[in-house]
């Protein structure tokens, strides 16, 4: 039953990583509310689309860039919800006290049918004496859903772009990052970092970066 989803085995805890810090926190059932992980302050409001992180001195850290994957109960007929929701990606920081406000944008390549492993299910019966095995299978595990790759962070300064390289990769990730330009805000490019890459046994590894200067700006 837990392997086909009827039941929920585990509690609903999620983790989270930000610059003010990181943690865990959890939905507790009975009190129909989010609780963070020990006593340091943090305040959670959200559901299961997203949240904001309220921190101890004000600032506003949003969690609402939904990433979905596709319910693997969906594709064996034993479950009629399409998507999961795997992830909530930071979207904005704001800070009340300055107002100012960080914004981050993301490019989505959607994958199809990833291979993530292989499982195997056995099956046992109990009803007389030891138990035995009596059927077994074995099922490929495969991922299709989002997949988020942070493309701009903009904020009162200026800009930040990720450029992504055109050619896919074999080992079937997202675009590679190729160049990170940085504007002010006048829109003025004012620093640029290229990066290289080669590839051992089908992985990528970065090979170089070089950063620019550029004194006009």
């Amino acid at each position: 039953h837990v392997a086909k989803g009827y039941i929920d085995a585990e509690a609903d805890e999620y983790n989270y990583s930000m610059p003010g810090g990181s943690g865990k926190f959890c939905y507790n059932q009975k009190l129909a509310k989010f609780q963070t992980k020990g006593i340091d302050g943090s305040i959670v409001i959200g559901d299961g689309n997203g949240w904001t992180i309220t921190i101890n001195d004000g600032k506003q850290y949003e969690f609402s860039q939904v990433e979905r994957t596709v319910n693997p109960s969906f594709l064996k007929m034993l479950s009629e919800e399409r998507y999961l929701t795997s992830a909530s990606h930071l979207k904005n920081i704001y800070d009340p006290t300055t107002g100012k406000n960080v914004h981050f944008a993301y490019d989505n390549y959607y994958k199809e049918n990833v291979l993530m492993g292989n499982s195997e299910v056995r099956d046992y019966d109990y009803s007389s004496g030891p138990p035995y095995l009596y059927a077994n299978s074995f099922d490929d595990n495969v991922r299709s859903g989002d997949n988020l790759v942070l493309s701009a962070i903009s904020f009162n300064q200026g800009i930040i772009y990720f450029i992504k390289d055109n050619a896919t990769r074999p080992d079937f990730g997202p675009n590679a990052l190729k160049e990170i330009q940085i504007f002010n805000n006048d829109n003025v490019l004012i620093k640029k970092f290229n990066l290289e890459y080669f590839y051992s046994s089908n992985r990528l590894f970065l090979k170089s970066l070089q950063e620019t200067n550029y004194e006009n700006g």
